[in-house]
């Protein structure tokens, strides 16, 4: 067994100038533009404040990023996408490629058996970067997060766009994802079948491996090329056909009746109840196909519910509309992320914790939350619902 040293280091540091780099090509396309948009935040809760100030702070740190296109010769890719050197024993992580110091430490662990700390060399033996597939070149799609819906949305699709616009002619290297990703791929032109793939059990060196970085920095997206991907994407489902009757209109709640586990309301039902009261549509998202999902969020003016991925949506609504999101008190920060690039506004809405059991949602904060938002916001414009529905992000620059 030859066990070598393996230094851990960060993309961002060379994409910065803090580093320097002489095996990688790196190409600087654009800088990123997290620019918070007017009243992106609306009320004054405590828990919006709390968003609104925790948000200022990730855009103070990571707006003008360095958005770039990076080459690295012979690699070799393991698991989820982790990027080894052999040649200079260098393991590239970062958070414009998507590998934090935790997501470095867990992959180390399932790949190695061996726990990794930050600050931490990696120790590799020669034999574990035996490879099964060689390719001359490729294009990497895969990163943490790759059988995950969000990551989809705010990580992969502008990969894709970038792929479809600048290198159609390389094959995609993708990652163990689920069935759905292969439907979200085809909207680009790619068909992930015919893609080679990285799973826990092998590995893939790559003669030339081209990397474009994530269109995000912590919660911060780029308001331009996300909005883009995200356009784009929706525009290729409106397209399609749906002859299924679809619930929806200005206002919409996002039900987590059916979710037998996470962050759902002990008193789900009267919520529901409520918010209908008050002229909300109930959608359980899980009912519907993408297509169909995109055409209910396509027209919402004001969408309510529990924190989590089925609020990311909210990127299919028109410019102006708002999130209310109800807080389980774990201030989500990629909401307001996803509103930020869609010129649209986000509110948190706090509901009680019940110890050892969940979250209570007070019919009274909810009616008091209902009537400010009513309030705050200017008249729906007519013109966003117009055909195509897409008059926001990309399309209003």
């Amino acid at each position: 067994m030859a066990l070598r040293q393996y230094d851990v280091r960060s993309l961002d540091a060379v994409l910065s100038g803090e580093d320097e780099a002489a095996t990688l090509d790196v190409d600087v396309t654009s800088a990123l533009d997290a620019t918070i948009g007017k009243k992106l935040f609306l009320g004054r809760d405590p828990r919006t404040l709390a968003a609104r100030e925790g948000f200022e702070q990730v855009v103070a740190e990571v707006d003008g990023a360095p958005l770039a296109t990076v080459v690295l010769k012979d690699v070799v890719v393991l698991g989820r996408g982790l990027l080894v050197e052999p040649s200079t024993r260098t393991v590239w992580a970062g958070e414009s490629i998507g590998w934090s110091d935790d997501s470095i430490a867990m992959d180390f662990s399932a790949l190695f058996g061996r726990s990794w700390s930050a600050g931490e060399t990696v120790s590799i033996d020669d034999e574990q970067l035996v490879v099964a597939q060689t390719l001359d070149t490729a294009m990497l799609l895969t990163q943490p997060g790759i059988g995950v819906y969000g990551h989809w949305l705010i990580d992969i699709l502008p990969r894709l766009q970038t792929w479809r616009n600048h290198h159609r002619d390389l094959p995609l290297l993708v990652g163990q994802t689920e069935d759905w990703a292969y439907y979200f791929a085809s909207r680009f032109g790619a068909d992930l079948a015919q893609s080679p793939a990285v799973l826990p059990h092998r590995s893939v060196r790559v003669g030339r491996l081209v990397v474009p970085t994530l269109t995000k920095r912590k919660q911060a997206l780029d308001r331009h090329r996300t909005a883009s991907a995200w356009a784009e994407f929706a525009d290729s489902l409106m397209a399609l056909p749906s002859r299924r009757r679809l619930p929806g209109g200005e206002r919409i709640y996002v039900s987590r009746a059916n979710w037998s586990r996470g962050r759902k309301l002990l008193n789900e039902a009267e919520v529901e109840q409520r918010v209908a009261q008050h002229g909300f549509v109930v959608v359980r998202p899980e009912d519907y196909k993408l297509r169909q999902q995109v055409r209910i969020f396509r027209e919402a003016r004001h969408v309510v519910g529990v924190d989590g991925s089925g609020l990311h949506n909210v990127l299919f609504a028109p410019s102006g509309a708002v999130l209310s999101v109800i807080d389980t008190h774990r201030t989500n920060l990629w909401h307001a992320g996803v509103a930020n690039v869609g010129d649209q506004h986000v509110s948190h809405l706090p509901a009680d914790e019940v110890p050892g059991q969940g979250w209570y949602l007070p019919l009274d904060a909810l009616d008091r939350h209902l009537e400010e938002i009513t309030a705050a916001t200017v008249p729906w414009p007519r013109r966003l619902l117009s055909k195509g529905g897409a008059s926001r992000g990309a399309r209003n620059r």
